[in-house]
């Protein structure tokens, strides 16, 4: 199941690795971490067998079972609070889609589902209505804004004949999630990011509506949109919404700043250091490791459904373009054949179509080398590449070079103006009324003596060569002075 991506990530780790320790970042990994990391990549591979259907539905069956209990335990609705109720949308949306999510859901295995989805109206509907922003020493108030979200997509979800119809209500929605972004509003990102993923799988199948011959989406966004009818006939302002929703979204995650309203199982995501290693390690570090545009889109589908059987990337052709546009086959990737959306359903049925093929069944792979246009286009971008790289050295150099010219200006200023002050202190000790002349004080006049020699050292000898002799002179007879008495 994995094949040639497993491969190349492989040897991609073991010479980052051994170019690491050769350097002495990191010592090499011993024979012990490299059998625990082979156990767990054949751990996860056996894993992806055991991802049931029947154990999806049997999860919602089991808590199904626990609301008519609940329910048959509590007279009035809503004496529940609205956090005891969210198991159900945890339930139903799982965080990880090799898990199973809405699309998996099968009402026929569970006999309780009718009668017990009543209820879960009742439930939703009272909550809905009577629910309001709990006060400090009730619950927590971050929850609020979460547990708002999930009832009501689960409202939704079960009731799509109450949605508001676009235009303006699918552009609200957007504009509601930009909204909790700009204004920092406590929210949970995995609910966040389930509307985000509505949203994207609706504007995806608005824009290619009437060309679905191509269309990629997974196999879970594409059934929530088309049971929930969410297409508009205007893509650009809700493409523009979103684009930039998404784009604040991906900011406080990689740079980990203003993210403190971010929470994830009811922790903070306010440490820019793990977000970022979470966010490099589990998901750039897939796309990074792709040479080209094919194989980044490859990658993607393989790292998208190939850990699961309960949710897979589908491809989307229509009988009358196959014949003159006939679309490549791709690893893991489920190929449906249909006229209109639908039809899309009942294609992707339980059982009803066959799932994604594997990589075993598709052709060889033949690369082509790169032909002239390429060629050009590459030297282009590298002389590009390296003319901007000399122009960046040398404004560096150029800034390092102004900061050591300034500050060896600012070091002989300094010393200048420390050599006016001593020769201004000086000149008044050699004044004819100083005290040192009245009383002939000989000691005081040789410290003198010595001060001034100190002082003509400092000044430049282009300064002194002119009357250096004169002070030669002066100081041999000083000295001869002093040494006499």
């Amino acid at each position: 199941m994995y094949t040639h991506l497993e491969s190349k990530l492989a040897k991609t780790d073991r010479s980052n690795t051994n170019r690491l320790s050769s350097h002495g970042l990191i010592h090499s990994r011993s024979d012990t971490n490299i059998e625990i990391e082979a156990s767990l990549r054949e751990l996860l591979k056996e894993s992806s067998r055991y991802h049931r259907y029947e154990d999806y539905n049997e999860r919602v069956r089991v808590l199904l079972q626990q609301i008519l209990i609940e329910h048959t335990g509590h007279s009035v609705l809503g004496s529940m609070s609205l956090r005891k109720k969210q198991p159900l949308y945890e339930a139903l949306v799982l965080t990880q889609h090799g898990l199973g999510d809405l699309h998996v859901l099968i009402p026929a295995q569970i006999p309780e589902y009718q009668r017990a989805l009543k209820i879960v109206n009742g439930w939703i509907c009272n909550s809905l209505k009577y629910a309001s922003p709990p006060s400090q020493g009730e619950s927590r108030p971050d929850d609020f804004t979460t547990v708002w979200m999930r009832f009501s997509y689960l409202w939704f979800t079960f009731n799509p004949g109450a949605r508001p119809f676009p235009p303006p209500g699918f552009y609200l929605v957007i504009v509601a999630r930009r909204h909790i972004l700009q204004n920092g509003i406590s929210v949970d990102i995995c609910v966040l990011l389930d509307y985000l993923d509505d949203i994207c799988g609706s504007i995806v199948l608005t824009k290619r509506a009437k060309r679905l011959h191509g269309v990629l989406l997974p196999h879970s966004w594409l059934v929530r949109v088309i049971r929930s009818q969410y297409l508009y006939e205007d893509t650009e302002p809700p493409l523009v919404a979103y684009m930039n929703a998404m784009v604040g979204l991906l900011e406080r995650l990689v740079n980990g700043e203003n993210g403190d309203h971010l929470l994830y199982r009811r922790q903070r995501l306010s440490c820019g250091a793990q977000v970022n290693r979470m966010y490099g390690t589990f998901i750039a570090r897939w796309y990074i490791i792709a040479d080209t545009w094919d194989q980044l889109a490859s990658t993607i589908w393989m790292y998208s459904a190939a850990s699961s059987s309960l949710d897979s990337i589908v491809q989307l052709q229509t009988t009358t373009q196959t014949k003159t546009f006939k679309l490549p086959p791709h690893a893991h990737v489920r190929v449906v054949t249909c006229e209109t959306l639908d039809e899309v359903p009942s294609f992707l049925a339980h059982g009803s179509s066959p799932m994604a093929i594997s990589r075993a069944c598709l052709p060889p792979f033949r690369s082509r080398p790169p032909d002239e246009k390429q060629i050009l286009a590459a030297m282009v971008i590298c002389r590009a590449y390296k003319r901007y790289r000399v122009i960046d050295d040398q404004q560096e150099k150029l800034k390092q070079a102004e900061v050591k010219k300034l500050d060896a200006t600012y070091a002989k200023i300094a010393e200048a103006r420390k050599l006016l002050e001593d020769v201004r202190r000086l000149k008044i000790d050699l004044q004819p009324e100083a005290v040192g002349h009245k009383e002939c004080n000989l000691q005081c006049l040789s410290t003198h003596t010595l001060t001034f020699q100190h002082i003509v050292r400092r000044l430049p000898s282009t300064v002194t060569q002119q009357w250096q002799e004169d002070i030669d002179i002066g100081t041999r007879i000083l000295e001869n002075v002093f040494a006499e008495k």
